[in-house]
């Protein structure tokens, strides 16, 4: 990723996501009480995946912004807002039961 983006910050920043879901994803088997089993570790390998994915995304949308000439803020903001909507849709399946 290095080699792809031509800085050692933005494989930082993808790589910050991971311990911060990580975490999340404890917090929540904590606060419901569920014990980790297999589907909650295989689910976590999932989450490392969709979270590393969605990280790429965003730094390269913001990337993609910063070059067309918005400041880092502004690119940040929309890069950040454009892309919330497509990972809420993959992340909120709604079940029949």
């Amino acid at each position: 990723m290095v080699a792809l983006y031509d800085n050692y910050v933005y494989p930082l920043v993808v790589m910050f996501a991971v311990p911060t879901a990580m975490i999340d994803a404890f917090l929540a088997l904590a606060l419901t009480r569920t014990n980790l089993s297999i589907f909650g570790m295989l689910g976590l390998i999932m989450l490392i995946g969709l979270v590393i994915k969605n990280a790429i995304l965003i730094v390269d949308f913001v990337n993609q912004l910063k070059a067309q000439g918005k400041s880092s803020f502004d690119a940040l903001v929309q890069g950040t807002m454009e892309r919330f909507r497509p990972i809420l849709m993959t992340t909120m399946v709604k079940e029949d039961s």
